[in-house]
């Protein structure tokens, strides 16, 4: 919740999210670039990008970043995302059918688990 309110989440929306969780679908377009489709209730949003290409990004609060991707490994992503007065940090590593991942914003640390659904989204 900290990461999520310093980057601009209301009560309302951590509220909104928690009735709702979201869901995230990675297709892979080619052998660097990925779309991600993000849902969120009845919201659906889809981005694209390639790795270690910056690119700009809406976070659910609506604050624009300037995020980069990078591919580390097969299983292992990082990504950086810069703010007005942030950097958000993130390190992705899919275990099995989980994705765990761990991040910081400044002093800040959080981690949160996502489980493979086999049927994301309609």
């Amino acid at each position: 919740k900290e990461i999520s309110r310093r980057v601009g989440a209301t009560d309302e929306l951590l509220a909104y999210g928690a009735k709702y969780p979201p869901k995230v679908q990675f297709t892979m377009l080619c052998c660097d670039t990925i779309c991600a489709t993000k849902y969120v209730g009845n919201g659906k949003h889809e981005e694209t990008f390639k790795f270690g290409k910056e690119f700009e990004e809406i976070l659910p609060p609506g604050t624009v970043v300037k995020t980069v991707i990078k591919k580390e490994s097969d299983s292992k992503w990082t990504r950086t995302s810069t703010g007005k007065d942030f950097v958000l940090q993130f390190v992705m590593e899919a275990k099995g059918n989980k994705i765990e991942i761990c991040a910081n914003i400044g002093d800040i640390k959080g981690s949160m688990v996502l489980e493979r659904i086999t049927e994301c989204c309609a």
